[in-house]
């Protein structure tokens, strides 16, 4: 009945939240209640007890379990957030749908890869509904650019959808447990499984995506977009497990060699762009993102401390995700008066500045936050299977450092753009109109909120046992590790 209630939930809540849309912060309420009580399934949830739920193998492992409630307190943190800052009309409901389906693609068993491809096609198009969401009310009309960029988006996830489907449908049709496939063959389809993840985790050169979503999708969606991609990665995990585990594909030395450059010139690349985008806060963070997502994949094909690195590191970016995501919404909220000329974000919004500050570092796995201890875990894990490439990893960070000073400089304590322009400036006297009722530049709710989960980010990194038990078990029940 729990597992039942973990897939539905959202998907009736959804329903009612569309219904009361009008109601914004009783809806936005009922959004928050629902995510605590999913927290709280998955927090009750049985390990390792297989059953079968309309005839799909439903299984709950640890790790699962770990990032089920991630992803509730993810989104419930960011459902609170957005009581006080913009959204679209519609991103309760479509959060509450997201929901549903990453539920759904961490609770199915891992034979039925091509179920959870297909959840992971509809996270894409879920993702472009709230892109083209407006708020409640507003007269604006949605920008060409806005629409260009959705379909851009929608276009590459059904390439990848497609790619990852004829992957496990050749192996299938092509291979049995007691025959592996031909190295001709695997070759071809190990391509189809890692283009695919390489189009959904944005690695380059596939990566084009990524920034722009970032740059015209409301904020909050950032952290949608954050958890979309991190289920991606955990369904990585899970493909090589189906593939590689039973004898289905086999890797060789040369195969994992291009795996582990191709993630290499994602983490590298991605640090490198993001010095070129520093000018844009949100397109920055989508470098960093692709930055990190490449050196997790990485982590992934390199050796049983990198993998435990990569999925400690995953679920540290969804808690991070969200703290730089609201960061980014208090930093864009309407200022209730001009800046002085030469006034950095640091001393216009100090605590927002210093929340994303926070978040960055924590990304980039500066102690005593927990990236920290997640990206020494990779570090070692690049160690163990040559110097080079623990060299490519450690130039990726200081290129990462390296544009975060230079966002530092020119934002956060240099002149930052001014949210108004003169032209803007509305004249209400002469219109016989009272001035609008001065914003709240750092509303407490949120600002208090991300604090709270940036000081569980350093709870974390002090102590990492405090979550990386359960992947530490998750990557000894994965028989895959011994091919790497």
């Amino acid at each position: 009945m729990i597992y039942l209630l973990m897939l539905m939930l959202p998907v009736v809540m959804a329903g009612v939240c569309f219904a009361l849309r009008q109601q914004q912060t009783f809806a936005l309420v009922l959004a928050i209640m629902t995510t605590l009580l999913i927290g709280w399934m998955a927090w009750s949830l049985q390990i390792d007890r297989p059953v079968s739920l309309l005839g799909v193998s439903i299984t709950v492992r640890a790790i699962n379990r770990l990032f089920l409630m991630a992803f509730a307190l993810g989104l419930g943190a960011t459902l609170v957030a957005a009581t006080r800052v913009a959204h679209g009309e519609n991103f309760v409901v479509i959060g509450l749908l997201m929901m549903g389906l990453l539920n759904a693609s961490l609770l199915i068993d891992v034979q039925a890869p091509f179920l959870i491809t297909l959840l992971l096609l509809a996270t894409g198009l879920a993702i472009v509904l709230a892109l083209v969401d407006l708020p409640l009310g507003t007269p604006a009309l949605l920008r060409g650019r806005t629409i260009g960029t959705g379909l851009k988006y929608l276009v590459l996830m059904l390439l990848a959808g497609i790619l990852l489907a004829l992957c496990f449908v050749f192996a299938d049709l092509e291979s049995t447990p007691d025959r592996p496939l031909s190295r001709s063959f695997a070759r071809p389809l190990l391509a189809l499984l890692i283009v695919g993840i390489g189009l959904r985790l944005a690695a380059i050169p596939f990566h084009s995506w990524l920034p722009d979503l970032l740059e015209d999708a409301p904020p909050l969606v950032g952290v949608l977009i954050t958890a979309v991609n991190i289920a991606a990665l955990l369904f990585l995990v899970s493909a090589f497990q189906f593939l590689l585990a039973p004898g289905l594909l086999s890797v060789d030395i040369v195969s994992l060699r291009l795996l582990r450059i191709f993630a290499l010139v994602s983490a590298v690349g991605g640090a490198l762009l993001a010095i070129n985008e520093r000018r844009s806060l949100r397109r920055f963070l989508g470098m960093l993102l692709i930055s990190d997502f490449g050196m997790m994949l990485f982590g992934v094909v390199s050796s049983t401390a990198g993998l435990t690195g990569a999925l400690f590191q995953a679920f540290n970016q969804m808690l991070i995700g969200v703290v730089l995501w609201i960061a980014v919404a208090l930093l864009e909220r309407p200022e209730p008066t001009r800046a002085a000329s030469g006034d950095g974000w640091l001393r216009r919004r100090p605590w927002a500045s210093g929340i994303f500050i926070g978040g960055v570092l924590a990304l980039l796995g500066v102690p005593p936050f927990n990236g920290f201890a997640s990206r020494m875990l990779i570090y070692q894990g690049a160690a163990e299977i040559g110097r080079p490439y623990l060299i490519a990893l450690l130039v990726a960070t200081a290129l990462g450092a390296y544009a975060f000073a230079l966002v530092l400089r020119d934002h956060f304590l240099g002149r930052a753009p001014e949210s108004v322009p003169e032209a803007d400036i509305t004249d209400f006297r002469g219109l016989g109109l009272p001035p609008p009722p001065p914003q709240r530049a750092e509303p407490f709710g949120p600002t208090g909120l991300a604090v709270a989960l940036l000081g569980l980010c350093i709870v974390i990194g002090v102590y990492p046992p405090l979550v990386l038990g359960p992947i530490v078990d998750a990557v000894r029940g994965l028989t895959f590790v011994q091919f790497l």
